[in-house]
């Protein structure tokens, strides 16, 4: 798999490459960075292959220097595509630090966790309407897109209600 990462040289995993491995679409983007990240959670979780950690670090390196928005958060990609922000990739990226603090712990997992979280409790979730919020401006203010809301299902506002504050505060 560490072939794959700067496969053109740049740091970042690409979008997408073909069969024989050329690229077929530079792009880095914050959803694919989510799931090589939740990926190398898992794998390093499960196997403990101590050579992962150097893959991990890169890639959250790169969420962190070049996809990091001033408002918080991840921007979509570089190069962006539109200028709307979606909560999917935040999502899965809670995903990938909640299961990389649980296989290794550290403080900075954490903290990534709990960034996220609260981007999550201030931005995307709408608790007038429990719903979230899917689409976004780049300074998250609601997008043209978001027309119908998601609802919330309880488990969802029950794990918001049951929050530590200081993931919040």
């Amino acid at each position: 798999m560490s072939s794959f990462y700067r496969v053109d040289g740049k740091p970042g995993w690409v979008h997408a490459l073909v069969p024989d491995g050329a690229i077929a679409n530079p792009m880095r983007d914050s959803y694919g960075h989510a799931f090589v990240l939740l990926a190398l959670a898992w794998y390093y979780r499960l196997t403990r292959e101590a050579q992962i950690l150097d893959l991990i670090d890169n890639t959250i390196r790169f969420l962190d220097e070049a996809l990091a928005s001033p408002h918080g958060g991840y921007r979509d990609a570089e190069p962006a595509p539109d200028a709307i922000r979606r909560q999917n990739p935040h999502m899965h990226q809670l995903e990938a630090y909640l299961v990389l603090y649980e296989a290794i712990g550290g403080d900075d997992y954490r903290q990534h966790s709990l960034q996220l979280f609260k981007l999550f409790a201030t931005r995307f979730f709408q608790p007038d309407g429990n719903a979230m919020r899917i689409f976004n401006r780049a300074t998250f203010t609601a997008a043209r897109q978001n027309r119908r809301h998601r609802r919330a299902r309880t488990p969802l506002r029950m794990g918001l209600a049951a929050a530590p504050a200081a993931a919040v505060d």
